[in-house]
């Protein structure tokens, strides 16, 4: 405006010696550019501030203001509350606790908007990991108060905050964190400023977290609003590949022949065999622990499957619980079959996995020997009795088994070996935990919220199970395809 009133005055006064009409130009970019300006000042003008001249600056042409740190014809304006942090998390602590935490991040103040001209800023990545993403928005929109401009190209989520008259936009990429800084005059310079606000928030994401996230957590996990990754594989590939290593070192040992060693002054017979078998045990024992870990956690699909009160119940509380009282909450006992499958599974577990995972001693009965003077050491077995005493029998036990689940002709007909376990994954793959089976195999993750529950526990009982398996794959891969 100022040099179109000067064109119009000197047009005036040249008119009298050399009338013609007026002619001004200028092109459309400082046309707008001008506009832009204007209409910056208007707005910081109706909107509350602590200081326009502080948050405003404007650099005109190199050397035209000695000192400025902005690059040249760079508008940045930034609009602040009257309160340094402001947000909605903070109505949840007492004074106390709000005063420490606003120390924390202070100097830090939300964006509520912004206009920027011309000044692009420099991208400095967040590297080293040291916050979640999650935690870092948590921090910025609930607790700093900075709006979040939602989800664009390869974003995720983006909030500004203003530090010492600068701008900065925490984002969160497709190729991780990164802080988009205005009004630096380099890289160096922006990165100082990133580090600064970063150490302010490690100072005082401690805080937030015990008193803000963790109670938050605590509530999810009353109210049932937990999901699970899917791991069944994991455990299932684990069980089958130790499995088939113990079956190959089986049959390997029972081959083997005994390496004699002869010289002239010894005679050294050794015993590959019996190391061999040693290793399929250990392999063994390696299986049925990855198959009890499989198990319970086709019970945790099965839980999220049945129509249950999620507060009554306790998610976390059933997570927690032993595989048998799992077993005991998602299956009726009732039947026969099932019966059987549980009494089964008990035994194994007391004979065979317990002692591999609890130190060699059982937790229902152990091995030991009593020193009785006379008669030195006595075998001696402990079982938990029904009132919680211990119960003594001095019966002679067999020696362990050195390859525990290679099938003997001589034992396959008392039914013991892998036969045993080989029914009791049939059971779960084909009868009672079927559908938990597929789930797991699915890969998609374990929700058990009330909703989650509800849904799942209709389609199976309207024989619509494969329909809710297809439907939360589509929705899985839909999350997993997004461009951001």
């Amino acid at each position: 405006m100022t040099e179109l009133n000067r064109g119009i005055t000197k047009w005036a006064k040249a008119w009298n010696e050399n009338p013609k009409p007026f002619i001004w130009t200028k092109s459309a970019d400082e046309i707008f550019a001008s506009m832009q300006k204007y209409l910056v000042l208007l707005f910081l003008s109706k909107l509350p501030m602590r200081d326009t001249r502080s948050w405003l600056r404007n650099s005109q042409t190199p050397g035209s203001q000695p000192g400025s740190t902005y690059p040249n014809d760079t508008v940045i304006a930034f609009v602040m509350p009257l309160n340094s942090l402001i947000g909605s998390a903070l109505d949840d602590l007492t004074d106390r606790r709000k005063h420490a935490v606003e120390r924390c991040f202070a100097g830090i103040s939300p964006v509520v908007d912004s206009v920027r001209m011309v000044d692009e800023g420099f991208t400095v990545p967040i590297r080293g990991n040291p916050f979640l993403p999650w935690v870092l928005r948590f921090l910025l929109v609930e607790v700093i108060g900075c709006k979040d401009r939602g989800r664009s190209e390869k974003i995720a989520w983006s909030c500004e905050l203003a530090i010492d008259g600068r701008l900065i936009e925490f984002s969160y990429r497709k190729f991780g964190l990164f802080a988009l800084v205005h009004g630096c005059r380099d890289v160096a310079e922006s990165d100082d400023v990133v580090r600064t606000v970063l150490t302010r928030f490690q100072t005082g994401i401690p805080l937030v977290e015990r008193w803000l996230i963790r109670p938050r957590i605590e509530n999810a996990l009353r109210e049932g609003r937990v999901s699970l990754e899917n791991e069944f594989c994991h455990f299932l590939h684990m069980y089958e590949h130790f499995r088939q290593l113990s079956e190959t070192s089986a049959r390997e040992a029972v081959t083997l022949k005994p390496v004699k060693e002869v010289t002239p002054d010894f005679l050294s017979i050794s015993f590959p065999a019996v190391e061999r078998a040693h290793e399929s045990e250990f392999e063994a024992h390696a299986a049925l622990i990855a198959l009890y870990s499989m198990l319970e956690h086709l019970l945790i699909i099965e839980f999220s499957l049945i129509q249950q009160d999620a507060h009554a119940t306790g998610v976390e509380d059933f997570i927690r619980l032993r595989w048998s009282e799992k077993f005991k909450g998602v299956i009726n006992l009732a039947d026969s079959r099932v019966k059987q499958v549980y009494d089964q599974l008990g035994i194994l577990a007391d004979q065979n996995r317990n002692p591999a995972v609890h130190g060699g001693i059982g937790r229902s009965s152990s091995r030991m020997h009593v020193q009785l003077e006379g008669y030195g050491a006595v075998d001696v077995a402990i079982e938990s009795g029904s009132q919680k005493r211990a119960a003594y029998t001095f019966l002679p036990t067999l020696p362990a088994d050195l390859a525990p689940f290679y099938e003997r002709p001589e034992d396959r007909a008392r039914g013991t070996g892998w036969d045993i376990v080989e029914d009791l994954v049939g059971w779960m793959r084909h009868e009672h935990l079927s559908d938990a089976w597929n789930y797991g195999t699915s890969r998609l993750p374990i929700f058990l919220d009330d909703a989650s529950r509800l849904e799942a526990w209709n389609e199976r009982a309207s024989g619509k199970f494969e329909d809710l398996l297809s439907r939360r794959s589509w929705i899985s891969d839909q999350a997993a395809n997004m461009d951001w």
